[in-house]
């Protein structure tokens, strides 16, 4: 694991827990093996709200969608948002030391092609 930090986008997230083919799975499995994917309470409270949404409840269970996001909670660091600091730089709650995140998402395709 490397000391990058990553915030991947919610859809992203979701895509990767609905289904384990295709570029989603493969970038957040990346994260998971090379850096740190990060959360901030609203991006936490964004994917929760968007994974309990109706339209998903064929393509994944209940007690799928409470594993997942028990599991992301638990493994990846929580940040609070430097708003003041043009939300460029977020601190850990367990390190008070700014850190550059990357955002992830809207271009995951391109970096599945250059692993």
């Amino acid at each position: 694991m490397t000391s990058h930090d990553w915030v991947l986008d919610t859809n992203v997230l979701i895509s990767a827990a609905l289904s384990r083919q295709g570029s989603p799975y493969v970038l957040v499995q990346r994260a998971l093996a090379e850096a740190r994917i990060v959360f901030s309470e609203p991006t936490f409270e964004e994917l929760r709200g968007r994974l309990y949404r109706p339209k998903f409840d064929r393509y994944i269970s209940l007690d799928m969608r409470e594993r997942v996001l028990r599991d992301l909670s638990a493994s990846a660091p929580w940040v609070e948002i430097d708003h003041q600091g043009g939300g460029a730089a977020t601190r850990t709650t367990t390190n008070s030391s700014p850190r550059p995140c990357r955002l992830v998402g809207l271009c995951w395709s391109a970096v599945i092609r250059t692993c």
